[in-house]
């Protein structure tokens, strides 16, 4: 009888057990959608700036959206009784690694008729 009370134990864990993990995969898509967002961000001011007023437009789309989906993310998080982590620093150094790799649009000659 103890021994089957034991198990009962060990397969019943605490909430914040479980909790855990899952707190630890959402903050992390957080960040990586925070990431996103201020990546759109950059790109639709760069598109901006080079005068692709359509692509820029794409750009502050997909910018709002990864917003809405990480504000979505912090809403379950705390829900969750977790904490919102909206600075993983593991995700800005992998974050600029991949900007670095990222070619960037050459920008146009103003000398060069539309």
């Amino acid at each position: 009888m103890r021994h089957a009370r034991s198990g009962v134990r060990e397969a019943v864990r605490p909430a914040a057990e479980v909790a855990d993990p899952i707190l630890a995969v959402l903050n992390d898509a957080l960040g990586h959608e925070v990431a996103g967002y201020l990546r759109h961000k950059g790109q639709y001011f760069a598109a901006k700036d080079l005068g692709a007023g359509s692509m820029a437009d794409e750009l502050l789309e997909h910018a709002r959206r990864e917003l809405g989906q990480a504000q979505r993310l912090a809403a379950r998080i705390v829900t969750l009784g977790g904490a919102p982590d909206f600075a993983p620093q593991e995700l800005a150094d992998a974050d600029r690694i991949a900007m670095r790799l990222t070619p960037r649009p050459a920008r146009a000659d103003p000398r060069q008729p539309s």
